[in-house]
């Protein structure tokens, strides 16, 4: 049962490390696919990692080339596409083919994986004559298969060359049917349409991502704007038909958000909200009634703040100023006047003035002129209010 289960996983849920290995010999320059063997090698390296990424976001994938020279590492192990498009762009045919060394390489590669519980796999592009022995691609699966490396082989061009050694090699790598040896004959002039239908993304150990699983049955990899469209789209969907679905139970959420114990931030913001409002902290008035502050929302109450503030509604200090009469202001008022009425206590702050003397001449009679004239105002204040009171 549990073999079936794990056998019945989706593949776009499979994690793994990919390093793709690259044929990049002088025979990648024959024509036989569409435009060279090397192109179209390339379009579909891009397919290959481009399913290997969108099958996981934490899945990786590094680019290496096996012949010319040397070995090299394009890209180690990355989930950023377009440092993989930009390495297998730039790489020209030189040299023969080593698939012997260029596999321990990328075994090595996969060492250093992070993190380390992803999957290890190896996909090698092979479209020139292996020199490897028989023997020695064996002895290579068996290490492979004992480190839990799986292998995809990609073989075109040379395939008849090649099919016995590569077999014996899959074979003797194979563990739970998680490696697959892809023959591409010649008749076929695009590599990736080959590779669609093929056992490496037709099963769960080939771990990527058909584009029948997309929506619409558009392939990612082919038009990736129309799949992120059709993808952006399908969530705006769902995720109109949750509201809508929420809309439809709105009464029960209500009963259930009134009963329900608000947090202390909460709280204290209504509090606070309240009290500023010149109000009791569990109501405040409004228009024709009293509106329970613990039922609105965040939003409401500060609109009905801000209206209220618009409105010149005022704050519990100013009416109870008021309510008893506006004693406080007109006592503050006379202060006021009996202090500029006295000739030393404007001296006194004159003195605390940088630069003003206040002996000078023209600020003494600019002081008794505004002592007089604060008197004046207050008399005609007087004579005012009392004939007001009579």
């Amino acid at each position: 049962k549990r073999q079936k289960n794990r056998r019945g996983l989706s593949p776009k849920m499979s994690l793994e490390a990919s390093i793709v290995c690259l044929d990049d010999s002088e025979y990648m320059r024959n024509g036989d696919y569409s435009p060279t063997r090397l192109e179209a090698q390339q379009d579909a390296i891009n397919f290959v990692c481009g399913s290997k990424l969108q099958a996981n976001p934490e899945s990786t994938v590094g680019v290496m080339t096996m012949a010319g020279s040397q070995r090299e590492v394009l890209t180690t192990l990355t989930t950023d596409m377009g440092k993989i498009l930009t390495a297998v762009h730039n790489v020209r045919p030189s040299g023969t083919l080593d698939l012997f060394s260029g596999i321990q390489i990328a075994q090595l590669v996969l060492k250093h994986r992070q993190p380390k519980h992803l999957k290890q796999r190896i996909i090698a592009f092979v479209g020139s004559p292996v020199e490897a022995t028989e023997k020695e691609l064996t002895k290579l699966g068996a290490k492979l298969k004992k480190s839990n490396i799986s292998v995809d082989i990609i073989s075109f061009g040379e395939e008849e060359v090649n099919s016995e050694k590569l077999e014996a090699f899959i074979k003797a790598v194979n563990k739970d049917d998680t490696s697959h040896l892809v023959t591409v004959p010649s008749g076929v002039r695009v590599l990736s349409d080959a590779l669609m239908t093929s056992d490496m993304f037709g099963s769960a150990g080939g771990g990527g991502a058909s584009f029948n699983d997309f929506p619409g049955g558009v392939d990612p990899s082919l038009d990736p704007e129309m799949a992120l469209a059709m993808r952006v789209s399908l969530e705006e969907e769902r995720e109109r038909a949750r509201k809508a679905g929420e809309g439809d139970g709105a009464p029960a959420a209500a009963e259930g958000t009134a009963t329900a114990p608000e947090s202390d931030m909460d709280a204290d913001l209504r509090a606070a909200m309240a009290m500023s409002m010149g109000g009791d902290p569990g109501a405040m008035e409004v228009e024709g009634g009293a509106q329970d502050v613990s039922a609105m929302t965040e939003e409401e109450m500060m609109a009905r703040a801000l209206a209220m503030s618009m409105a010149g509604v005022p704050d519990s200090g100013s009416a109870a100023m008021e309510t008893e009469g506006g004693g406080g202001a007109a006592d503050g008022s006379a202060d006021a006047e009996q202090m500029l009425q006295d000739p030393s206590f404007l001296s006194d702050v004159l003195a605390g003035l940088e630069g003003v003397d206040p002996e000078d001449a023209e600020i003494r009679e600019a002081v008794s002129d505004l002592a007089s004239k604060v008197d004046d105002a207050g008399k005609k204040k007087d004579e005012g209010g009392d004939g007001g009171g009579k």
